[in-house]
């Protein structure tokens, strides 16, 4: 009978032990699904930041193009508004 009463005490002992042990396997796993959340997240802001980006960049080209055609007409209006001011005919 004590035998018995100590095998007993060893499994309750195992079973304690094993229940502690599976709580901080459940508290890890909660730990890392919400890091995994969390970097799911800052990846979702990156991608629309990126987007957005983008959007602009594609936006700008085309101004860029027109900027830099108005800015050589307005030297060659310049250009030729000098000549005309100095008495060149062009």
């Amino acid at each position: 009978m004590r035998q018995l009463q100590q095998s007993l005490i060893v499994k309750q002992d195992d079973v304690t032990r094993l229940n502690q042990e599976g709580a901080r396997l459940v508290a890890d796993l909660a730990h890392a699904q919400s890091a995994l959340y969390d970097q799911q997240t800052r990846g979702r802001q990156f991608e629309q930041k990126l987007e957005a980006l983008q959007a602009v960049e594609q936006y700008g080209k085309p101004l860029r193009r027109g900027s830099r055609i108005r800015k050589s007409r307005l030297k060659r209006k310049e250009s030729s508004s000098n000549y005309q001011t100095l008495g060149w005919a062009h």
